[in-house]
């Protein structure tokens, strides 16, 4: 993934405090404390990695900028209904444009229970989708078109936006 690495000044004075730490531990040892020198190593390694390395990850991870994209087609609509996302997914669709998804199968768990469709989302005219972008497991009716495709960066899942048919454009 292209990434600008971005750190802070915290983040950089810990990597660091973590390289000192391990100096000392190193210049303790009388060579008797070889199991503390490699753990005290090992540790620093990876502190150092990951403090360093996390904004890259979490940006890696984050469904922010597919949402943003996403954004200016669903700002206008009234409903959007969703099928298949998570609490996740829905908590950071709805923070960060706005639209609170309503899941198209009635229940409480997850997805819902996946069998009886919930009244309010048959009166949406878009509906938001998370399948696997190559070979989508999900079928909808002739009447749903294809608007818009997002995913994560580096993930195979992602986010299929249709629009019902005869609604306003």
């Amino acid at each position: 993934m292209s990434f600008t690495l971005q750190t802070s000044w915290l983040m950089q004075g810990a990597a660091a405090g973590l390289i000192v730490l391990w100096w000392q531990v190193i210049r303790a040892g009388n060579g008797n404390r070889v199991l503390m020198s490699w753990s005290a190593g090992l540790a620093m390694l990876w502190g150092t990695a990951f403090l360093l390395l996390m904004p890259w990850f979490d940006a890696a991870r984050s469904y922010r900028d597919t949402f943003h994209s996403l954004n200016p087609l669903v700002s206008q609509e009234h409903c959007l209904a969703t099928d298949g996302l998570g609490e996740s997914e829905l908590g950071l669709l709805h923070y960060v444009t706005g639209r609170a998804g309503t899941r198209i199968y009635a229940g409480w768990s997850g997805e819902g229970d996946g069998v009886t469709l919930n009244g309010a989302s048959l009166r949406c005219n878009l509906r938001l989708v998370q399948d696997s972008l190559k070979n989508p497991g999900k079928k909808h009716s002739a009447d749903w078109y294809e608007i818009w495709r997002g995913h994560r960066p580096a993930d195979g899942n992602g986010f299929i936006l249709y629009r019902r048919n005869g609604s306003d454009d």
